[in-house]
């Protein structure tokens, strides 16, 4: 949308609405009393640990300039413990703090702490030894201890040795197995013997399978995503594994997978009791809302997740707004020949208006997709599209134009980010790419790849900075022309380059329509996102980005730059923003503003 003066006016409202509630807030609140920040901390005595290794056991460590600390006497009291904690972890364990100073300026409400540390000296292991151990021989224990002859005592290792030695004989029968851990000081010297004494008791086999509470759903389908099975020895990581991997099936509201009782005590076998609480197998999903593209827009998805219980899932979907509709029939199958493929196949109708055409949509498509870690995939699928291409004001392409698309498309993704939703961590990589050919029976040939990268780090508190990139590539033998309008790369908008018109950033034809391109860059350099007050938050971005219609277009001078800022709400329907993203080296013909209303994140 262009930047107008009713904009204005709401942006000036927001603003006021942000202002108006730091107001109350501040009225709302008793007064309190001044607090002082903590501008810096000074070490002396430490040897071994760096300040900036102490900093980090430390709640009151120097302000940043993303996140301020204070000075609370009891947190500070508390931090001093850890401290010494901190030392005797890492076997000091004569360490003490040996003073500690804390000087206030009561006129600047700054804080300095001055802390000595006796650090003493290192207590070593002396040696290990175990016992009680016949199941397993003396190297694979010693293997599983962390802590070595001749290394420091650090006591989160000398626990780690128990922890991994129960898991050990957990995952290979042995449930009722213990640990019993000591370790013993070398009077007169700096060493310490350890030593771990294991009760091995009995190894437990698995009797049976059983499944309380499995009704609609096929005994065949949670058994295929089991890592274990009758007669051998129950390995508690695979429980735990095929409970995990039981719930992500989507099927169950909750699923507890634990062993019983010994049922023979001769052979100690036990039952493995799969314990399942089903979801309703029907779904329907509705919704309403706005958006500045499609303006009002709504949603309605009928589902049913477990098809005579065989866990596949056929989907009615339809989508409607103000710039088109989008009906889809799909058919999931979780397992495809025994293997654990998803396969999927949909056929689609849509219709869209975009600048510069208008677009009805016809096809079929049809994926298979392998995940692998938590949130990551490959899938490879195809996809036949009849598109009509009508009322198209782009120069040099006819008022109509009839596509016949068809197209081998792979998809990789590498996911670690902490939240699909609402990052705070992590990052996602993704590449993607499809090649249509006259080959497959289609009417167009041309190749396409993009890759997009995202990074999210958190620092502090409700802070988070966020980064994305995404580069595309086409190529087709007949060049630009070959490749259909709605096949091409377009940019700009909500969820791109926010200071820019939907699609107007790069190829602008003569008529003043996005004619898109072969080549395309989005770099949203910085976001920075924060909570302002309970369910409200703000941003600041810095958007880049643009179109070429050929690589040997590409030049810098080209790529448009929007920096803004933004409000976001978390309601209980999802997250809203409003984002106002400028445009600092507008040209004649573009507005030097934009305002966006958005569901979720941009990216």
């Amino acid at each position: 949308m262009n930047f107008n003066f009713r904009d204005w006016i709401l942006l000036t409202s927001i603003a006021g609405l942000m202002l108006l509630t730091d107001t109350e807030i501040a009225w709302a609140k008793p007064k309190e009393k001044k607090k002082f920040k903590v501008v810096k901390v000074q070490f002396e005595g430490n040897v071994h640990f760096e300040d900036d290794q102490l900093y980090k056991v430390m709640v009151s460590r120097p302000s940043t300039f993303f996140h301020k600390r204070y000075y609370h006497p009891s947190i500070y009291q508390d931090d001093l413990d850890y401290l010494v904690a901190y030392y005797q972890n890492a076997g000091f364990l004569q360490a003490e703090v040996s003073n500690h100073k804390v000087t206030i300026d009561s006129s600047n409400y700054t804080a300095k702490l001055e802390i000595s540390v006796s650090e003493g000296k290192r207590t070593f292991v002396s040696g290990v030894r175990i016992a009680g151990n016949l199941a397993f021989s003396d190297a694979v224990i010693l293997n599983r201890i962390p802590l070595k002859t001749g290394n420091p005592l650090e006591q989160e290792k000398f626990k780690k040795g128990v922890v991994n030695l129960v898991s050990l004989y957990a995952d290979n029968g042995y449930l009722d197995a213990s640990v019993d851990s000591e370790r013993k000081l070398v009077e007169g010297e700096n060493k310490a013997a350890v030593a771990y004494h294991i009760t091995e008791n009995n190894q437990s086999f698995i009797s049976s399978i059983d499944y309380p509470g499995l009704e609609k759903t096929r005994p065949s389908i949670v058994r295929r995503e089991l890592l274990f099975h009758p007669e051998e020895h129950i390995n508690y990581s695979n429980l735990l594994k095929s409970q995990r991997k039981l719930y992500q099936t989507g099927l169950f509201k909750s699923v507890f997978i634990h062993p019983g009782d010994v049922v023979d005590s001769i052979t100690w076998t036990r039952p493995v009791i799969i314990e399942v609480k089903e979801k309703p197998s029907r779904e329907v999903t509705a919704s309403i809302g706005y958006a500045s593209i499609e303006r009002a827009r709504g949603m309605l998805e009928l589902s049913s997740i477990n098809l005579m219980g065989t866990a596949r899932k056929a989907t009615l979907l339809g989508k409607v707004s103000f710039i088109g509709y989008r009906g889809e029939a799909a058919l999931t199958q979780p397992w495809t020949f025994g293997f654990p493929w998803r396969s999927k196949l949909s056929t689609l109708t849509e219709y869209r208006k975009e600048p510069g055409y208008k677009v009805n949509t016809n096809g079929v498509r049809a994926n298979l997709k392998r995940s692998f870690f938590l949130n990551s995939s490959y899938t490879i699928g195809y996809r036949y599209e009849r598109s009509n291409l009508h009322e198209v004001s782009v120069k040099v392409i006819p008022d109509e134009d009839r596509t016949n698309v068809r197209s081998i498309e792979n998809v990789l993704i590498l996911d670690s980010r902490d939240d699909l939703i609402n990052t705070t961590n992590g990052s996602y990589f993704e590449i993607t790419n499809d090649y249509a050919g006259r080959f497959l029976g289609g009417t167009n040939d041309f190749f396409r790849v993009e890759v997009t990268a995202k990074t999210f780090y958190s620092i502090g508190r409700h802070r988070t900075l966020s980064s994305r990139i995404i580069l595309g590539y086409m190529d087709s033998p007949g060049g630009l022309n070959d490749i259909p309008l709605n096949e091409r790369f377009y940019t700009g908008g909500p969820n791109s380059v926010r200071g820019f018109n939907y699609r107007y950033v790069g190829s602008i034809d003569d008529n003043g329509i996005p004619s898109g391109g072969r080549v395309k860059l989005v770099w949203n350099v910085i976001e920075y996102r924060r909570s302002v007050y309970k369910w409200i938050g703000a941003s600041f971005f810095i958007d880049t980005g643009g179109i070429w219609s050929a690589a040997y277009h590409v030049n810098a001078k080209d790529i448009r730059i929007a920096p803004g800022f933004g409000v976001r709400a978390n309601t209980p329907l999802g997250l809203v923003r409003i984002d106002f993203g400028t445009n600092p080296f507008y040209k004649s013909d573009e507005s030097r503003a934009q305002v966006f209303f958005s569901v979720g994140q941009s990216f």
